[in-house]
């Protein structure tokens, strides 16, 4: 399991949520959708690819 304030250090990242059934993390090189029930990260999607994003974000 992944804690949600672990992956925050880990990435460098902020809270970008809740966006659906999770909480985005982003930090310089990813981007994380976490299950606030259980912290767990449901996706990953890299950070520059931006035109993907939202539509991977929005399936989860």
């Amino acid at each position: 399991m992944t804690y949600l304030r672990d992956l925050e250090q880990q990435l460098g990242a902020v809270h970008r949520g809740p966006i659906v059934s999770g909480e985005v993390l982003s930090g310089p090189d990813t981007i994380a959708v976490v299950d606030p029930a259980t912290e767990d990260v449901i996706t990953e999607i890299a950070a520059g690819d931006v035109d993907t994003a939202p539509a991977a974000v929005g399936a989860a």
